[in-house]
């Protein structure tokens, strides 16, 4: 081939690949597709799986067991040196996240994030649900200050594999600061105030700051009697949700869990959002979900799936 016509195909082909109209295929739905996937009346059936460990392999196992694939992954950034949080183990994640997207799996991810104050890696007790003072929260919610900046620090880590993510052109469904309503985790150790405003934070610097605009943003809730009563004091605006979840666990293995209550209370939080259950142990039955149709179901690890349901439940639930 001529050196000219060499240049023409070279060029050519860094045209192409520098395209945006080949650089923005989503590989699994738009932002906007999966929205609207996520707002019709068919639950989606998902798996969480941690980074590593056993419980990593509760994807596979529902493959393996029902011969059917889950709709929907769910994953965690990873926070610890613990095979199954390992933070090592994120930069695979991703990559795993990525072929599951690829063969149109939705993506859900979450962060139990280590206290900015401690930063990763971190323990789970004294990191993850390390409280912050009321100085600390003022400090982290302040442009310039120390902490804000380790603070940023953090999710610069996270958006490295966010702008992964974005370049394969995989929608993800963003679970961050999950369960803000209960006591636990530091996100969590302020008041309501504190919730919303950290969300916030977090929407403008991945959103406006960071253009990550391949996120949609699941805000999801803990189901608690004693403190569901105040839940929608923590939610943060339609404008900056796109997902309200809720954790659910019953009360006992025998326990039934509260999927009714969740629902009529998040519907008047949030009347136009897609509800999900972003945990369960206990999968909800037929006659649940088609009183009650959740966007999506994840079960939360492997381990917990196989405890708290017969193996027959679980091939019915998700569709053998």
């Amino acid at each position: 081939m001529c050196s000219s016509a060499l240049r023409s195909v070279l060029s050519a082909a860094i045209i192409s690949l520098s395209s945006p109209s080949l650089a923005q295929v989503n590989v699994n739905g738009s932002p906007a597709e999966v929205l609207q996937r996520l707002q019709s009346s068919t639950t989606l059936r998902g798996m969480h799986d941690t980074l590593g460990g056993e419980q990593a392999t509760g994807f596979a196992y529902v493959e393996r067991a029902c011969g059917q694939r889950p709709q929907l992954w769910s994953g965690d950034f990873g926070y610890s040196r613990h095979p199954n949080d390992h933070v090592d183990y994120r930069h695979a994640t991703i990559g795993k996240a990525i072929m599951l997207a690829r063969g149109g799996t939705l993506i859900t991810l979450s962060w139990h994030q280590c206290n900015p104050v401690i930063d990763e890696p971190c323990t789970f007790t004294g990191g993850v649900q390390a409280p912050l003072t009321k100085e600390q929260w003022r400090d982290l919610l302040t442009q310039g200050t120390s902490l804000h900046r380790r603070w940023q620090k953090q999710m610069n880590r996270l958006a490295v594999e966010l702008k992964r993510l974005k370049a394969a052109g995989v929608t993800v469904m963003l679970r961050p600061y999950h369960e803000g309503n209960i006591p636990g985790f530091w996100w969590a150790s302020g008041d309501a105030q504190n919730h919303k405003e950290l969300w916030r934070q977090l929407h403008e610097y991945f959103g406006a700051t960071l253009g990550l605009d391949n996120l949609l943003w699941v805000w999801s809730v803990s189901y608690h009697p004693k403190y569901w009563a105040h839940v929608d004091d923590y939610y943060p605006g339609d404008e900056v949700v796109d997902v309200v979840g809720v954790d659910i666990y019953p009360p006992t293995k025998e326990g039934i869990p509260a999927f009714d209550v969740a629902w009529r209370t998040l519907r008047e939080v949030a009347p136009s959002k897609p509800l999900a259950l972003s945990e369960v142990s206990r999968l909800p039955n037929a006659q649940e979900l088609e009183r009650r149709p959740w966007a999506y179901v994840v079960p939360w690890g492997v381990n917990m799936l196989r405890r708290d349901n017969p193996a027959r439940n679980i091939c019915d639930f998700y569709g053998k």
